[in-house]
């Protein structure tokens, strides 16, 4: 929670070989986020051994009630940059990634390109989430 909270964390993994054990964590983070009001929107999407950009895209949209006006996975992105952009304070949950993910490819600002959205995400495995996806905080469960 200190992670979520720190204004200089934007990307933040959590790992380990048990799903059960992962989700009851981010079953208690969304309970304490909504208890301490710390983001105004939580999404969540799953990300499949073969990510389907344009379903990561759909998931994230639908929970922001937003519909896409282009079909090609480029301008969907940034169109979906600029809903994010909206939203002042959002924490977006990426969940089973097994491999690097481009998240300027799914519409994903963070960082310097958007201060208030934290991406939190889960793998097997920490390999993934330091060095591919360069999380700055990792925690094993």
């Amino acid at each position: 929670m200190e992670a979520l909270a720190d204004p200089n964390t934007h990307l933040v993994g959590v790992y380990g070989s048990d799903d059960e054990i992962k989700d009851t964590l981010l079953q208690r983070v969304y309970r304490r986020v909504q208890r301490d009001q710390l983001f105004g929107v939580v999404v969540t999407a799953k990300v499949t051994k073969y990510p389907d950009v344009k379903k990561i895209q759909e998931d994230i949209a639908c929970q922001l009630a937003f519909t896409f006006n282009h079909m090609s996975k480029e301008k969907r992105s940034k169109e979906l940059i600029r809903r994010i952009k909206n939203e002042h304070n959002i924490l977006i949950v990426l969940c089973d990634l097994q491999k690097a993910l481009d998240l300027n490819n799914i519409g994903i600002p963070y960082g310097a390109n958007h201060t208030g959205c934290k991406i939190l995400l889960t793998s097997t495995a920490e390999d993934v989430l330091s060095h591919h996806m360069h999380t700055q905080t990792n925690f094993m469960v």
